[in-house]
C-alpha cells in the first residue's frame, strides 16, 4: 500500500540515473527561459528525494540550482521519508540552503503504519530528525511540516505524541510563545 500517486520500488540503480539524466535534459532545454527570472519559492518533492543516495541528491540539487536563480529570503522546501533522510543528507540540504522540509511522517500509529508497510519508521527515528533538523536551523519561522495522512484512526499514545513534540520543539527556542 502506496499514497494514491504513481509509485515503484527504486531496487535498481538505472531508474535513478535515468531520472537525473532526464531532469539535467529538461533544465538545460529551460535554462535560456529561466536565465533572468529570480525563483522566490521552490518545492521539491511529489515523492521522496532523500531516498537518493548523497552523491545522487547532491547531483539533484546542482542541477536544479546551477540552471536558476534563486531568491536569498525564498523558500527552499524538500519533501523527506523519516527513513531515507540521514545527518549527511541533511547537511546537503543546508548547503543549498534548504529552510523547510516536509517529512512524509504519514502515522506513527504501529497498526497503520504495518498497514501501509511503513513498520521501519519509529517515534523515535521522527523526533531525532526534526530535533536535529530544528537544531540545525533548517526551517522558516520555526516551521518543519510532517505529513499525518492517516489519522481516521488517530493512537493517542502515538499520533498525539508527533504534535506534542513539535510544540516542544517551538516553545524550546521561544518560551513565550502561545
Amino acid at each position: 500500500y502506496n499514497c494514491l500517486y504513481y509509485s515503484i520500488p527504486l531496487n535498481e540503480k538505472k531508474y535513478i540515473r535515468e531520472y537525473l539524466t532526464y531532469i539535467k535534459k529538461i533544465m538545460d532545454f529551460y535554462k535560456d527561459i529561466f536565465k533572468d527570472v529570480t525563483v522566490t519559492n521552490i518545492y521539491i518533492g511529489g515523492g521522496t528525494p532523500t531516498i537518493l543516495d548523497e552523491n545522487e541528491l547532491t547531483e539533484l540539487l546542482t542541477i536544479i540550482f546551477d540552471n536558476m536563480k534563486f531568491h536569498e529570503l525564498g523558500e527552499k522546501c524538500i519533501e523527506a521519508n523519516p527513513a531515507s533522510v540521514t545527518e549527511n543528507k541533511i547537511k546537503i540540504l543546508k548547503k543549498f540552503n534548504f529552510n523547510r522540509v516536509s517529512f512524509g511522517v504519514q502515522s506513527l500509529n504501529k497498526k497503520i503504519l504495518k498497514h501501509h508497510n511503513r513498520e521501519y519508521q519509529t517515534f523515535e527515528q521522527v523526533k531525532n530528525l526534526v530535533t536535529y533538523l530544528y537544531d540545525n536551523k533548517i526551517r522558516t519561522q520555526k516551521r518543519i511540516e510532517l505529513d499525518l495522512w492517516y489519522i481516521e484512526n488517530w493512537s493517542f499514545t502515538l499520533d498525539l505524541q508527533i504534535i506534542i513534540m513539535t510544540i516542544w520543539l517551538m516553545l524550546r527556542d521561544n518560551p513565550n510563545a502561545y
